[in-house]
C-alpha cells in the first residue's frame, strides 16, 4: 500500500521515571520496534541518556524486520560501540534468523568493530543487551528489504539495479564509493529509466510520493541530505562530479502501473578523475564549492608527489578581494628555475588573467619580493614546473595596502579619518632612510599615530619608531623593506604628514631615540674595521632635550684633536662647549634638543674606549654665572609638549651665596583637560629640602635658598602658561631660616605647623608663611587650625589687639596674603579653632621683629568637610563636579534664628540638583532636624521640590560612595511650616511601571506640600488623582473655582505651568492626565479650617499612546489598500529635512523629548549634505509632519545638538539629540522600547505582524513620497531570509526581515524609508523592535525592498538597554 510508505527516522521512546538525589538510579527504558513486510527501509539507533550521549545500563531493546513474503531482509550498521567481553557476555547484540528470541542464532557482537552487511532470508529478530556498568556511544545503522549493496574501492568500477534490465520490482538499494583521497569521483549513467513520468529533475518530488522512484547521490557516505548532489528519476541522469573521494548512491523504488516493463533500473560506471589545478580564491565571500576559499586571509600551498599524487604543470591562483588591494607573501619559496626563470617559475599577475601587468616571475635565482601588494583588487599566479621537488608556501591577505618601491619617493597624506598600511621596499642590500618634512597629528587622541618596523608586519623585534602629535625624528631601517602603520582620524586638529623616503648604503650609522641608553667603544669594534667612522644620531622625542653624561672617556690625545677625536655637533642648551673632544678628560654633561656624535678613530685598528649615556628629559643647567634668568617653558618644548610637561631647572652658584629667585612674570593656566593645577617647587640641593612650593594665585615673594644649588621642578598642562625667573647670588648670613618648612603648600588632609626652634625662643627677623590647601580638588573640605601652644610677642596695653606687637600671626582666608584677613594674633592667651567658611585653603604667617623672643607656637590643622549657616535666608553650593572623594559624608547645618522653620528649593539658582545629580552615581542628599537629628526626608536622583522644614534646626548631609561628587546650588528662606510629612520626589523610569506614593495622604490643616514626578527617559509621564474626601465639623468651602482645599497636577516642575488636572470637589471620583513634558508638579494645598483630607496618586511614565483607539486588525484593515496616514496615526515618526533643496532624505523615531533614534547611514548623509558638517548646518528635522511639501499648524522643527552612536550595534544606530526639548501632542509623542513584561508577551518572532513608516519611493525608480506610509510587514523566518539574501544581511542576526503582509502581492511598490522604525502594537501602546536598514538610498544595487525582496531591519531590542542608558542618563 502507497499509504505505508512512510520515510521517517527510527522509532526510539524511552521514559526516566526517577533520578535519586543520593546518585541511585532507577530506569525504565522502552526501545526497539516490530515492523510489518510493507515496510522496505528502516533505521536503528540505541538509545542514549544524559548529555554525552551514552546507552543506558539495564535495557533490553528489541527489533523485529519483516520483508515482503520469500524476500531478503539486510542490516547495515554506520557505527558501532559496545562494551568489549569475552563472548559479548556484557553488553552485545544478537541477530538472529527468526521473528523470536529463540530463532536461530546469527551472530553476536559487541566491542567497537562494525559488523559486516548482514543477509537474511525471511525475518530478521535482534537483540540489544546492556548490563550496569561501562556504558558506550551504542550503533546505528539501517534495515532494508533485498541484498542491494555493493562497495567499491578501486579507480574505477560499474554497477547495475538487480537483475537489469529485468523490470525493478520494490527494492531498496545503497552502493557505496571510496576512491584514495587526492582523487575525485566521475560517476556516469550509461541506461537510466526510473518512473517515466518526469524528465529527470527530481528535487521538486517528496520523499513521500506514492508510487515513486528516485536515485539520490550524495557527497560522503552519510544519508545526510545537505551532501545531496544530485536525485534523478524518468528517462536521464546527467553526470555527476563529487567533491571529495567518497560517494553514496541510493535507490529507492516501488511498483508503479505507469513504468514500461522492458527497461525498468539503470546501468552506471565510476572512474577516478584528478582535480584540475585551477583555483579561484574570493577573499570575504561564501564559495559555491571546495576550492573556494571563505575569510579575508589564508595561505596557498603548491602540490607535490608526497602521496604519490603527480605534480601537475600549470596550476594557477585568482584571488579575488571584495573591496580592498590584496598583500601577498611567500614564507616558503622551493622553485629551482634556471638563470632567466623560463623553465620553471611562479608568475604574479596584477590582475585576475594571464594577459594583466607582470610584476614578475620569480625563481631561485630570482626569489619573489619581500611583499607584493595589488593596485587593484585581483591578483593572478601561475606555477610553472615539472619538478616533483618544486614547491611553495605563499600567505595573501586583504587589506588597506600600499606598496612603494625605488630608492626614493615622498607619501603625501592630507586625508583625514583615513587608515592604511604600506610597504616600503629598496634594492637588496640597501637601507631604507626615513624623514618627516611635515608631521602634524592630534596631540591627545590615541586615533592618530604612524609607527613603522622593519620587515613586512608589525613585530616587537622589527619595531622602530611610534609617532603622535607634531615632531617626528628620522627613522634608519636595518633591512630593506619597513611596514607603516598609518591613522588619522581625528578631525580636531592636525593636517597630516610627508614621509620622505631613500634608499642608502649600510654603514656604521645608528639613530636614537632618546628614551634612555649607553653608546660605548665596545658596540662598533667590529664595524670600525669596515667603516672610517662611525656615527650616532639621537633624537629627542618623548621629551624636549638630549642629555649626554660621560660614563668613561679615553682617546688618543693630539694637539687640537687632529689624529683621533669625537665630534658633537647640535644646538648646545646649558652652556658653550668645544665641539671636539679627545685625550682621557671626561667632558662636562651636554644637553641639547638632538645630539649628532661622529667618532674617528685614528686607525682601524683603535684601541680607545669610551662609554657615553644618554637619555631624555625636559632638564636644564644653569651653572656658568651667579645671575641669569629662566624662560618657563622654553621654546623647544613646543615640538614635544603632550599631556604633561615636568621640567627641572638646576641652578648653581659660587660657593659660599644662596640663591635667590624673584619671579617677574608669572602666568599659570590651567588646562582644560586635567583637574590638576601647575605646581613650582623648589629644593634645595644636595638635601632635598623644601625651600618653598608656589602656589597658583597672585606672584609670589622672593624666595631664598639655604644652599648655593638648588633644584626648580616645574609642572605645566598646557603652554599657555608663561613664567619667568630672575635667580642671583647673595652672600650667606648667620641668621637661621624657619626652622619649619616655609612658602610651601600643605596638602596633607592633616598635620603640624611649629615657629622657628619651637618650643625654644623663636630667632629675630623671621618671615615664615604657610599654605594650607587640604587638596586642590576637594573645594567641599575646610581647613580647621588649632592652636595648641602660643606665646608670640604681646598685646596692646589695652590689652584689644597686635597692632603694636613685632611679633605675630596672621591668618588669611586663601592662598595668598592678599587674601581676606582672617585676624592678627599675639600674646599668650589665643587658643581654639579657626574655621575658614568661605574656601578650603588658609595661609598662616608668622612674623618676628628685630629683637625675637618667646617660645612660639605650636598648632594643627585638619580637613573637614562642614558648613554652618546661620542667617534667616542665605544661598550655598553642596559638592564639587571635579572632587576626587576622600570623605563620604559632608554636612551643612543651617540654624534657623527665631524659632521657625525654612523652605529650601534646589531649583531657581542655575546650578540645580535637577542637572547635577545623575542616578548613574550612588548620591544621597538626607534631611534631619532638631538637636538629635531626627530624620526628616531623603532627595535623590534628578529631582528635588521645594521642602518645607517645620524645625529651626536643619542638617543636609550629602553622601557618596562615588569617586566624583556632584554640584548644586541650595537657597533657603524662613518661614512658618506646618506640614509634617516628609516631602520628596518620586522618580519614574520604564513605561507601564505604575506606583502608589505609599499610602493615601492624611494631613492635618492648614497644609501645602509638593511632589515631583520626573521621566528621567525624557518620555511623558502619566498621572491619575483618585479617591478624594473631605470631612467638615461646621460647613464646607470648596465650591470651584474658590477651592481652599484641593489638590492638582502642574505640566512641569515650574510654579508657572500650566495646570492640566485640579480636584477640589469631594465628590469628584478621579481625574487624570498625561504630560507634555517629561515632569509633572503634584501640589496639596489646604485652607485653615480643622478638616482631614484623603486622597491617593498613581503614576507612570508614559509612551506609545495616540489619540486615536483602533484594535490591530481594524489598523491592519486600514493599512491594506491606503498607506498614506497623518501624523496623528504616526506621532513617533522624525523626518530629515534639506533645507537647501527641500527633499526629505531619511526618517527616525522619537524615544524621549530630546533623542530620536536612526541609522548611521542617516547621521552620515546629513553631514554629507550640511553646508557645516559640525553643526549640520542646512538640516533640520521635523516632527508632527504627515505631508513634507507642507508646514503643518502642529508641526515641531528642531535642529541638531550632537549624535551617539551605539557601540554594540557596531555604531550601525545612532541617536541625534535636539538643540531644545520638544513638546509633546497628539502629533508629537515618543515611542517606547518594550520591557522585559513586553517582551514576554510580543516577539518579533516569524510570521507576526507590524508595521514600518516613513516617506518611502513609491516604486524602485520613483522619487521619494511627500506622504507619510504607514506600510504593514509579516516577520519571515531565518532560512526564508536567508534564501533571498541581498548583499551579506544574513551574515549576522543582528538583523530580521520582513515582506509585505500579502506577499508578492505587495507588487513592485517599495516599503520602508531608511532609518524609519518597525512598530509593534501591544495592548494599545506602539513599541520599537527594529529600524529600517535597506532602502534604495542606502543599497542600490539591490533596489528598494518589494516583491521578491524582503526589507531588512536592525534589531533593536538587543541594543535597548545601551538605548536606554543614553537616553536616561
Amino acid at each position: 500500500m502507497a499509504s505505508a510508505r512512510v520515510y521517517i527516522c527510527g522509532f526510539l521512546f524511552f521514559w526516566v521515571n526517577t533520578l535519586s538525589r543520593h546518585g541511585t538510579e532507577s530506569l525504565k527504558i522502552r526501545c526497539g520496534e516490530k515492523l510489518t513486510r510493507t515496510y522496505i527501509f528502516r533505521g536503528f539507533y540505541t538509545p542514549t541518556i544524559g548529555s554525552r550521549g551514552l546507552y543506558p545500563p539495564g535495557v533490553e531493546c528489541e527489533w523485529i524486520f519483516r520483508p515482503p513474503i520469500g524476500g531478503k531482509g539486510t542490516l547495515v550498521f554506520d557505527s558501532f560501540d559496545l562494551e568489549r567481553s569475552d563472548n559479548c557476555s556484557k553488553d552485545y547484540l544478537e541477530v538472529r534468523a527468526g521473528r523470536r528470541g529463540d530463532s536461530t542464532v546469527h551472530g553476536r557482537y559487541c566491542g567497537s568493530d562494525i559488523p559486516h552487511v548482514i543477509t537474511i532470508e525471511n525475518d530478521i529478530y535482534m537483540k540489544f543487551h546492556t548490563n550496569g556498568n561501562d556504558q558506550r556511544l551504542g550503533f546505528k545503522g539501517h534495515y532494508r528489504v533485498g541484498d542491494c549493496f555493493g562497495q567499491y574501492t578501486g579507480l574505477e568500477g560499474q554497477f547495475a539495479t538487480p537483475n537489469f534490465p529485468e523490470t525493478l520490482g520494490t527494492v531498496y538499494c545503497e552502493w557505496r564509493i571510496v576512491v584514495p583521497e587526492q582523487y575525485r569521483i566521475r560517476l556516469v549513467f550509461k541506461t537510466f529509466y526510473i518512473d517515466g513520468t518526469d524528465k529527470g529533475n527530481c528535487w521538486a518530488r517528496s520523499y513521500y510520493t506514492p508510487n515513486s522512484g528516485m536515485v539520490i547521490v550524495r557527497n560522503g557516505l552519510e544519508r545526510d541530505d545537505t551532501k545531496t548532489i544530485a536525485r534523478y528519476c524518468g528517462q536521464y541522469a546527467p553526470t555527476v562530479l563529487s567533491s571529495s573521494n567518497t560517494l553514496l548512491v541510493t535507490l529507492d523504488k516501488q511498483e508503479n502501473a505507469w513504468s514500461k516493463p522492458e527497461h525498468i533500473g539503470f546501468e552506471a560506471f565510476y572512474y577516478a578523475e584528478a582535480p584540475r589545478c585551477e583555483y579561484r580564491i574570493n577573499i570575504g565571500q561564501p564559495a559555491p564549492d571546495f576550492r573556494h576559499f571563505y575569510s579575508k586571509s589564508g595561505n596557498i600551498t603548491s602540490r607535490n608527489d608526497t602521496d604519490g599524487y603527480p605534480l601537475i604543470d600549470g596550476c594557477t591562483w585568482i584571488i579575488n578581494a571584495r573591496n580592498n588591494p590584496i598583500k601577498l607573501q611567500f614564507p616558503e619559496f622551493e622553485v629551482v628555475g634556471d638563470t632567466d626563470c623560463k623553465n620553471e617559475y611562479v608568475e604574479v599577475r596584477d590582475g585576475d588573467s594571464e594577459s594583466s601587468p607582470l610584476i614578475g616571475y620569480f625563481c631561485e635565482d630570482n626569489p619573489p619580493l619581500n611583499v607584493i601588494v595589488s593596485s587593484g583588487k585581483h591578483l593572478f599566479l601561475k606555477l610553472q614546473s615539472t619538478n616533483q621537488d618544486a614547491r611553495f608556501f605563499a600567505t595573501y591577505e586583504e587589506g588597506l595596502y600600499r606598496y612603494f618601491n625605488g630608492t626614493e619617493g615622498i607619501i603625501s597624506e592630507r586625508r583625514i579619518e583615513i587608515q592604511w598600511k604600506a610597504f616600503i621596499e629598496v634594492p637588496r642590500g640597501l637601507l631604507v632612510y626615513l624623514e618627516f618634512p611635515v608631521f602634524h597629528m592630534a596631540e591627545r587622541s590615541i586615533d592618530d599615530h604612524l609607527y613603522m618596523c622593519d620587515g613586512t608586519e608589525y613585530t616587537k623585534e622589527g619595531f622602530l619608531a611610534s609617532y603622535q602629535d607634531k615632531y617626528a625624528p628620522p627613522v634608519l631601517s636595518k633591512t630593506n623593506v619597513v611596514y607603516i602603520s598609518y591613522k588619522k582620524y581625528w578631525t580636531g586638529e592636525g593636517i597630516g604628514a610627508d614621509i620622505k623616503y631613500k634608499a642608502v648604503e649600510p654603514s656604521c650609522t645608528t639613530i636614537l631615540r632618546a628614551e634612555s641608553g649607553f653608546i660605548t667603544s665596545d658596540d662598533v669594534l667590529t664595524e670600525l674595521k669596515e667603516y672610517p667612522m662611525c656615527e650616532w644620531r639621537v633624537y629627542s622625542y618623548t621629551d624636549p632635550v638630549v642629555i649626554l653624561n660621560f660614563v668613561d672617556f679615553d682617546l688618543l690625545n693630539s694637539e687640537n684633536c687632529k689624529n683621533e677625536y669625537m665630534e658633537i655637533s647640535g644646538t648646545y642648551l646649558n652652556s658653550s662647549i668645544e665641539n671636539r673632544f679627545c685625550g682621557n678628560e671626561k667632558p662636562k654633561t651636554i644637553i641639547m634638543e638632538n645630539v649628532f656624535i661622529k667618532f674617528y678613530p685614528e686607525s682601524l685598528n683603535s684601541l680607545s674606549r669610551f662609554n657615553i649615556s644618554y637619555r631624555a628629559a625636559c632638564e636644564y643647567i644653569f651653572d656658568g654665572a651667579n645671575t641669569g634668568i629662566i624662560h618657563i617653558p622654553p621654546p623647544e618644548v613646543q615640538r614635544h609638549f603632550k599631556w604633561t610637561m615636568e621640567c627641572l631647572y638646576n641652578v648653581t652658584v659660587d660657593p659660599g651665596n644662596r640663591i635667590s629667585l624673584n619671579f617677574t612674570k608669572f602666568n599659570i593656566v590651567s588646562s582644560y583637560y586635567r583637574t590638576d593645577k601647575p605646581t613650582i617647587e623648589v629644593f634645595d640641593l644636595p638635601s632635598r629640602d623644601v625651600v618653598a612650593d608656589v602656589p597658583k594665585g597672585s606672584t609670589p615673594s622672593i624666595i631664598v635658598s639655604n644652599s648655593n644649588a638648588i633644584t626648580i621642578l616645574v609642572r605645566l598642562y598646557t603652554l599657555e602658561s608663561q613664567i619667568d625667573i630672575h635667580y642671583s647670588a647673595e652672600p650667606l648670613d648667620s641668621v637661621p631660616l624657619c626652622a619649619a618648612p616655609s612658602n610651601i603648600i600643605l596638602t596633607d588632609f592633616d598635620g603640624e605647623l611649629t615657629s622657628p626652634l619651637y618650643p625654644d625662643v623663636y630667632p629675630p627677623n623671621q618671615n615664615c608663611i604657610w599654605h594650607i590647601e587640604i587638596h586642590q580638588n576637594l573645594n567641599h573640605l575646610s581647613p580647621v587650625l588649632t592652636f595648641d601652644d602660643f606665646d608670640v610677642g604681646s598685646v596692646d596695653d589695652n590689652g584689644q589687639d597686635c597692632s603694636d606687637s613685632d611679633d605675630f600671626v596672621e591668618v588669611y582666608d586663601g592662598l595668598t596674603t592678599s587674601s581676606r584677613l582672617l585676624g592678627r594674633y599675639c600674646g599668650s592667651e589665643v587658643s581654639g579653632e579657626f574655621a575658614v567658611p568661605s574656601g578650603r585653603t588658609l595661609t598662616v604667617l608668622f612674623h618676628s621683629g628685630e629683637e625675637g623672643g618667646g617660645k612660639g607656637f605650636s598648632a594643627r590643622y585638619r580637613s573637614d568637610c562642614y558648613r554652618l549657616f546661620e542667617e534667616p535666608t542665605g544661598v550655598f553650593t553642596i559638592g564639587d563636579a571635579s572632587n576626587l572623594w576622600r570623605t563620604t559624608l559632608c554636612t551643612y547645618e543651617v540654624r534657623i534664628p527665631g524659632g521657625k522653620g525654612a523652605v529650601f528649593d534646589f531649583t531657581n539658582l542655575g546650578i540645580d540638583i535637577y542637572e547635577h545629580l545623575g542616578v548613574d552615581q550612588p548620591h544621597r542628599l538626607t534631611i534631619k532636624v532638631g538637636k538629635k537629628k531626627d530624620f526628616f526626608a531623603k532627595v535623590w536622583h534628578d529631582y528635588a521640590p521645594i521642602l518645607m522644614v517645620p524645625d529651626d534646626i536643619i542638617y543636609l548631609e550629602y553622601s557618596t560612595t562615588s569617586s566624583r561628587s556632584s554640584v548644586f546650588n541650595v537657597s533657603y528662606y524662613q518661614a512658618d511650616v506646618a506640614c509634617k510629612k516628609a516631602i520628596g520626589n518620586l522618580e519614574l523610569q520604564e513605561s507601564d511601571n505604575a506606583r502608589y506614593p505609599g499610602v493615601v495622604q492624611r494631613i492635618a490643616m492648614p497644609e501645602q506640600c509638593e511632589w515631583g514626578l520626573v521621566n528621567r527617559c525624557g518620555g511623558q509621564v502619566k498621572v491619575e488623582l483618585s479617591h478624594q474626601y473631605r470631612k467638615f465639623f461646621k460647613r464646607w468651602f470648596g465650591e470651584e473655582p474658590f477651592c481652599r482645599d484641593y489638590v492638582e497636577a502642574r505640566n512641569g516642575f515650574a510654579v508657572s505651568a500650566n495646570v492640566t488636572e485640579k480636584m477640589c470637589r469631594h465628590f469628584v471620583s478621579h481625574i487624570y492626565g498625561i504630560s507634555t513634558t517629561d515632569s509633572v508638579a503634584v501640589k496639596f494645598a489646604a485652607g485653615g479650617k480643622r478638616i482631614f483630607t484623603y486622597f491617593g496618586a498613581k503614576y507612570d511614565a508614559y509612551c506609545g499612546g495616540w489619540s486615536t483607539t483602533q484594535s490591530f486588525n481594524s489598523i491592519l484593515n486600514e493599512s491594506w489598500d491606503n498607506y498614506d496616514v497623518t501624523s496623528l496615526k504616526a506621532p513617533w515618526i522624525a523626518m530629515f529635512w534639506d533645507t537647501t533643496t527641500n527633499v526629505s532624505f531619511c526618517s527616525g523615531v522619537i524615544v524621549s523629548n530630546i533623542f530620536i533614534l536612526t541609522s548611521a547611514t542617516c547621521t552620515n548623509e546629513a553631514t554629507r549634505r550640511a553646508t557645516n558638517k559640525t553643526s549640520w548646518e542646512g538640516v533640520i528635522i521635523r516632527l508632527g509632519n504627515s505631508e513634507s511639501d507642507k508646514i503643518e499648524e502642529h508641526e515641531q522643527r528642531v535642529n541638531y545638538n550632537g549624535t551617539f552612536c551605539i557601540p554594540s550595534s557596531d555604531n550601525n544606530l545612532c541617536l541625534v539629540r535636539f538643540d531644545r526639548e520638544v513638546i509633546f501632542s497628539d502629533h508629537v509623542i515618543p515611542v517606547c522600547l518594550p520591557h522585559d513584561r513586553v517582551l514576554s508577551m510580543e516577539r518579533a518572532s516569524e510570521d507576526t505582524y507590524g508595521f514600518t513608516m516613513g516617506w518611502a519611493r513609491l516604486t524602485q525608480n520613483s522619487t521619494y513620497q511627500t506622504k507619510l506610509q504607514r506600510i504593514p510587514m509579516q516577520i519571515k523566518n531565518w532560512e526564508t531570509c536567508e534564501d533571498r539574501v541581498q548583499d551579506d544581511w544574513s551574515y549576522r542576526k543582528q538583523y530580521f526581515c520582513a515582506g509585505h503582509v500579502d506577499g508578492d502581492d505587495g507588487g513592485d511598490r517599495c516599503y520602508g524609508h531608511d532609518g524609519g522604525p518597525f512598530l509593534k502594537i501591544w495592548r494599545g501602546r506602539w513599541y520599537l523592535y527594529g529600524v529600517v536598514a535597506n532602502d534604495w538610498e542606502t543599497w542600490g544595487n539591490e533596489g528598494c525592498p518589494r516583491r521578491g525582496k524582503f526589507g531588512w531591519f536592525w534589531r533593536t531590542v538587543k541594543i535597548q538597554n545601551d538605548i536606554s542608558s543614553i537616553i536616561c542618563s
